[in-house]
């Protein structure tokens, strides 16, 4: 396509976004990929379940009693090409759908190291060396990543991509090591995912710290909190985030997808 003075723009057409959201297990990742929200007492409003007319790719079984539509991909001999089917069938049937969550994208890449080695004829992903298995990798995650972008540019469906959490260190150059949490990837396809997504974002219990006083001239900290759940947005030496939208810094996680939605259209 030869390019002119007609192909310039001034504003790019909004599209739902490709989030990540990673956590600790058991913080509520999935009910807010759902559309839920919650009341006081932490408890989820029923009328909000689907509320944002979901379906979920269950890689891992931990949709637990969320009545909402589901694959069950978690079963015994589902692949990676099994995955991308049921982003076709999706594609597919898009008029029932607003939203597809992927639950969850660590438990998505041992498929994708299988079909790795289905392709490369290799018993594991570390029998290459110097790591060439685990580069290879970076074409079948590729591929996930054009199925999610097919629903999302041709169909106007958001991809909510869950993700465990896990503690690492990290080394920068200007300060000394400390641990932060991360998504718990391999660090090739973790810095691919991180850059194709729109929103990467950490959910976490609202925590703060008190001294005690233990007698002999001692104190000891210790952690407090009362269950409030955050999700974060901007990258912090704690964890990574990032956000292509104009979110606070952190939100409330009871307050659902909902504010997510807010922030995109606004």
């Amino acid at each position: 396509m030869a390019i002119n003075i007609n192909h310039l723009k001034r504003k790019n057409e909004i599209k739902p976004p490709r989030v990540i959201l990673y956590a600790s297990g058991g913080i509520g990742k999935t009910h807010w990929a759902t559309g839920c929200q919650f009341d006081a007492n932490g408890s989820v409003i029923p009328e909000t379940v689907g509320s944002n007319r979901p379906v979920v790719l269950c890689i891992e079984n931990g949709l637990g009693k969320l009545d909402v539509p589901h694959f069950e991909l978690y079963q015994k001999g589902i692949t990676f090409n099994d995955v991308i089917d049921a982003f076709g069938v999706v594609y597919e049937n898009s008029d029932e759908f607003e939203t597809v969550v992927v639950d969850s994208l660590d438990w998505l890449e041992p498929l994708v190291w299988a079909e790795t080695c289905r392709r490369n004829n290799w018993k594991t992903i570390e029998q290459p060396d110097f790591g060439r298995g685990y580069l290879a990798t970076i074409d079948v995650w590729k591929e996930y990543i054009e199925a999610v972008n097919a629903l999302r540019d041709d169909k106007n469906i958001a991809v909510i991509q869950l993700a465990h959490a896990v503690v690492n260190k990290t080394t920068p150059p200007d300060s000394e090591p400390y641990d932060r949490y991360e998504i718990k990837l391999h660090k090739l396809a973790k810095a691919k995912m991180i850059e194709h997504c729109d929103a990467l974002l950490f959910a976490n219990y609202r925590t703060s710290t008190i001294k005690s006083d233990v007698g002999f001239k001692k104190t000891v900290t210790r952690g407090v909190g009362r269950g409030e759940r955050l999700i974060f947005t901007e990258e912090r030496p704690a964890f990574l985030a990032k956000c292509r939208y104009p979110l606070p810094d952190q939100i409330d996680m009871s307050l659902g997808y909902a504010e997510l939605v807010k922030a995109v259209a606004s």
